[in-house]
């Protein structure tokens, strides 16, 4: 508000509250208008980064509806190894214990655990339908980052553009995407497990898992194992005392 609560000169009374009712309105359109920008330009910045990361099990095309496709690439002597599956399990407990506090991030965490668990119970790949909202609302800039980077570099979802494009509450906004997240074809269900008991229990997370399931046709590939790096036998069997 201005300064000033009436006009001195008589009679100007009325024409001083329209215009004082106008300015409010100029200057709530002004702010509006700047957290649209900053928003967007948020949104922007993460579809770029989407599209600067992938991951290295899918091949990504474009079909004659110019909608983006994925399929798994065909990879000859592949070998999961436990050193990098050691790695995802340390970049997801280093995830968590960051972002745990943040309540804003529980609908994330447990709609990941929840797709997790889709893939586990599936010998087909479940893809996780999920709004860049999630990424850019749950958290700083930071979480933004560290999210994107969990589920592409350590955990080696591939991603595209939803078909069916738009969320509850951002159909409105047209920065904001729907993308559909595909989980490494070649995790094993062993791996899974492992990696859904980091997460915390449904009870120390707030609100409902976010994104929405959809299936596919696409295999798992090592739905048993055959793909992962065998211990050592010396690991496997024996305790150093």
């Amino acid at each position: 508000m201005l300064g000033l609560h009436k006009c001195m000169v008589p009679g100007h009374e009325e024409n001083f509250n329209q215009t004082i009712q106008m300015l409010e309105v100029v200057k709530n359109e002004v702010r509006a208008g700047y957290h649209d920008h900053v928003s967007n330009q948020r949104y922007s910045e993460f579809d770029t980064q989407a599209k600067e990361t992938q991951g290295t099990n899918f091949e990504i095309w474009t079909d004659s509806n110019a909608r983006q496709q994925l399929s798994v690439r065909v990879q000859h002597d592949y070998l999961r190894t436990i050193e990098n599956h050691t790695k995802t399990m340390e970049r997801m407990e280093v995830f968590i214990e960051k972002h745990l506090s943040n309540v804003g991030s529980h609908p994330f965490l447990a709609g990941l655990r929840a797709a997790l668990q889709w893939n586990l119970e599936s010998s087909t790949v479940v893809a996780w339908k999920l709004s860049d909202a999630v990424f850019v609302e749950s958290g700083d800039s930071e979480f933004t980052h560290n999210a994107l980077a969990l589920l592409v570099l350590a955990l080696n979802f591939s991603h595209c553009e939803s078909a069916a494009s738009g969320t509850p509450g951002t159909a409105k906004n047209p920065h904001v995407k729907t993308r559909d997240w595909y989980l490494d074809p070649h995790m094993s269900d062993h791996d899974i497990r492992q990696l859904i008991r980091l997460f915390p229990s449904a009870k120390r997370l707030e609100g409902r898992p976010t994104g929405t399931k959809m299936l596919t046709k696409m295999d798992r590939t090592n739905v048993h194992g055959q793909l992962d790096e065998s211990p050592k036998f010396f690991n496997r069997w024996c305790v150093v005392l």
